[in-house]
């Protein structure tokens, strides 16, 4: 795992939910990777190891129980995405 490109992509995801009450944290994290709430890492695109890293990193900061991150509370993803960028890029 890239630590620095998680954590860089945690920050985006947080940010874009900070910017736009509209995302949840799934549609949050898709922008931050591909640049669109409804994109989708499909064959040959880049960015789909670093989709699946970002979303199970905040799923486990979050304790959230299934692979779906949409449900997770906005304020929730927020805090712990921030938390997680900041405890996967300390020294």
């Amino acid at each position: 795992m890239d630590r620095a490109a998680v954590a860089a992509a945690l920050v985006r995801a947080a940010t874009a939910m900070e910017n736009n009450p509209r995302l949840d944290p799934d549609a949050a994290v898709r922008v931050a990777i591909f640049g669109h709430p409804k994109a989708h890492p499909g064959f040959g695109q880049g960015g789909g190891d670093l989709f699946d890293q970002v979303t199970g990193t905040l799923r486990a900061a979050c304790q959230w129980p299934t692979a779906r991150i949409d449900g997770i509370p906005r304020e929730q993803a927020i805090t712990a995405a921030y938390a997680e960028a900041a405890r996967l890029t300390a020294p």
